[in-house]
């Protein structure tokens, strides 16, 4: 089963970036709500999860905390991608490793 794509990890990672940039701006979730021209409960429910972002509102709120969309995509998306890819060729290094143990006391 796949989970939805706000529970990824990659997903989480995104928003845990936000919200950390919008603390280190000193932003409350109430100045960006106001900027964005939404609640501040439209905030929280996309901090907590509760609330998918699409591409658009991705880089609207990015551009509000002060954070660089193009950044955090290639900072999170692309190491994530290069971690997964490393712990398959460990898997297959480990796998192949066994298998010539295995193959030796045949």
């Amino acid at each position: 089963m796949t989970l939805k794509t706000i529970y990824q990890d990659r997903y989480v990672s995104l928003i845990h970036a936000i919200k950390q940039i919008r603390k280190d701006n000193q932003l409350t979730q109430t100045d960006v709500a106001h900027q964005l021209g939404k609640l501040q409960s439209y905030v929280a429910k996309v901090e907590n999860f509760e609330r998918h972002l699409d591409v658009l509102e991705f880089v609207d709120l990015c551009r509000v905390v002060g954070a660089d969309p193009a950044m955090l995509i290639n900072q999170y998306l692309w190491h994530s991608t290069q971690l997964r890819v490393l712990a398959l060729l460990l898997k297959a290094k480990h796998f192949f490793e066994q298998k010539l143990t295995y193959d030796c006391f045949k």
